[in-house]
């Protein structure tokens, strides 16, 4: 699952943007500038119950859910705190620099939108992340949810435009919010290698089709590529273990699959030999 994500997070847009988030975490990794987040969030209106950022660990890919999730509701305390450093003389130059580029990196619309739209997909894959971190799960029920974790994401594949306008809505939201810049076309040019150049004629178009649908389909095609049937199948050759057969009945969908797939595995070499 793990290695799933990591293949759609290939994405320029998306990765560029944990590479922001992966920053900001790091500068917020003290104690002094973590107060001040804490005392910025309780000033709100609505405290979020969130209380500081998580980093986006390389390793155990739901803590990265939990990062863009904390990150994205604590958006606007961020910004605030960003903006007091920038122009106050309590911090050192370094540190006002850092919070600078920083405010501008997160402050950018289409940034914005790759940190919401990776946060909304791997809300996702959330639930089966957590089951398969569990030492007790069976392989084949974990292949189960596998597949129902992926019909869950070509379900927004599907009706893209639909969700695309929601999670676009939320990122309008947060930027008018802070006073950030609307969406905007990239510079456009003959031949472009360092960014995405595909063609559009509206920002919701462009980030449409930069963003979300690419990340999408190499999610997708990574869950064809590591959970495909066939696997399966062999995976569930494992009832023929004893430990596993007491639990199971004879009637089970389990050994009806493994016996039609070892049937046509001896049907196939028998015809090899003959031939």
């Amino acid at each position: 699952m793990n290695l799933a994500i990591v293949k759609a997070c290939y994405v320029q847009q998306v990765h560029n943007a944990m590479g922001v988030v992966t920053k900001i975490t790091l500068f917020e990794n003290s104690t002094k500038r973590q107060a001040a987040l804490e005392e910025k969030r309780s000033q709100t209106e609505q405290p979020s119950r969130k209380k500081h950022l998580i980093d986006l660990c390389r390793t155990r890919w739901i803590h990265r859910h939990e990062a863009f999730e904390n990150f994205v509701q604590l958006f606007e305390v961020v910004v605030d705190l960003f903006e007091d450093i920038r122009s106050s003389h309590d911090w050192k130059r370094d540190t006002s620099t850092n919070a600078s580029t920083l405010l501008a990196a997160i402050t950018k619309f289409n940034s914005l939108m790759a940190i919401v739209v990776a946060w909304k997909t791997l809300t996702l894959v959330k639930a089966l992340s957590v089951g398969l971190q569990s030492s007790s799960i069976d392989i084949c029920k974990a292949y189960e949810e596998a597949a129902g974790t992926k019909k869950s994401v070509q379900h927004v594949r599907n009706n893209v435009d639909q969700f695309h306008l929601k999670w676009f809505q939320i990122v309008e939201s947060k930027a008018a919010t802070v006073g950030a810049d609307g969406p905007s076309l990239p510079r456009r040019c003959g031949r472009q290698i360092s960014r995405i150049n595909i063609p559009a004629e509206e920002p919701c178009e462009y980030l449409k089709s930069a963003v979300i649908i690419p990340f999408l389909d190499h999610l997708l095609h990574a869950f064809e590529h590591r959970f495909d049937i066939e696997q399966l199948r062999v995976a569930r050759g494992l009832s023929l273990v004893p430990a596993t057969m007491k639990t199971i009945h004879s009637g089970s969908k389990m050994l009806w699959t493994w016996h039609h797939f070892m049937k046509t595995i001896c049907h196939h070499r028998i015809t090899l030999i003959w031939s």
